[in-house]
């Protein structure tokens, strides 16, 4: 289940409550691909969009649902004060031999 969407032009952060049979990569490949579909068929976002490789996901224990849900809706505020928190910012490190997508 979706509990919150929110990002900015370069990336996207999503709350979910996932369910102990789903695994993390399979989320993740859920939401790449269907967005991908969706931004090359709907939105007509041509070959400028596609996703980084990997993905960075972490669990929030239920008393921090509701923080939480506040700062991933706030993203733009939050860029643009300089209120951002470094584990919800942080970048994987960039893939050399993953051909881009």
């Amino acid at each position: 289940m979706v509990l919150a969407v929110g990002g900015m032009p370069d990336h996207v952060h999503l709350l979910v409550e996932l369910h102990p049979t789903v695994s993390v990569s399979a989320l993740a490949k859920e939401v790449k691909g269907a967005s991908s579909h969706a931004a090359a068929h709907l939105l007509r976002a041509g070959p400028s969009f596609r996703w980084q490789t990997g993905y960075g996901a972490f669990s929030v224990s239920h008393g921090d649902v509701r923080r939480t849900t506040t700062y991933v809706l706030r993203q733009k505020e939050h860029h643009a004060s300089g209120t951002l928190s470094p584990a919800l910012e942080a970048l994987p490190p960039p893939s050399i031999s993953a051909p881009p997508r």
